[in-house]
């Protein structure tokens, strides 16, 4: 059976070496924008102090692994793994991946040799 080929950004999977791995995730700031964000995107810090979805090229802190904020229309705290575009809520909070010694497991866009596991490669966003 063919491995399903569907991206899905950079997902958390343990740390390195007898790292105890927690889980734990760091809290920031996402400002609304008009550009969804979704579960294991890469981010990075803007220069607003707020967070956003990396490009390739960008200096990555972590990936997203879910959002809390309160709904504009209903006035109620909303938990989701993604946030859609053009949410206008004011107090957004990003729940992030950025411990330096996390693995993420990634999808490649072409051949993988077997020595290239465990090393480091670059995104390709689009």
């Amino acid at each position: 059976m063919a491995n399903q080929d569907a991206a899905f950004g950079l997902k958390a999977i343990g740390k390195v070496g007898q790292n105890r791995d927690n889980q734990g995730l760091s809290e920031y700031s996402i400002a609304a924008s008009a550009t969804a964000i979704y579960q294991w995107d890469p981010v990075e810090m803007l220069a607003t102090g707020t967070i956003g979805v990396a490009a390739a090229g960008d200096t990555l802190i972590g990936s997203l692994n879910g959002i809390f904020y309160t709904d504009a229309s209903t006035n109620k705290p909303t938990w989701a793994n993604h946030l859609a575009a053009s949410n206008t809520a004011t107090d957004i909070v990003g729940f992030i991946s950025d411990d330096p010694y996390e693995r993420f497991e990634i999808q490649s866009d072409g051949a993988t040799a077997v020595t290239d596991i465990g090393l480091n490669a670059d995104i390709v966003y689009a």
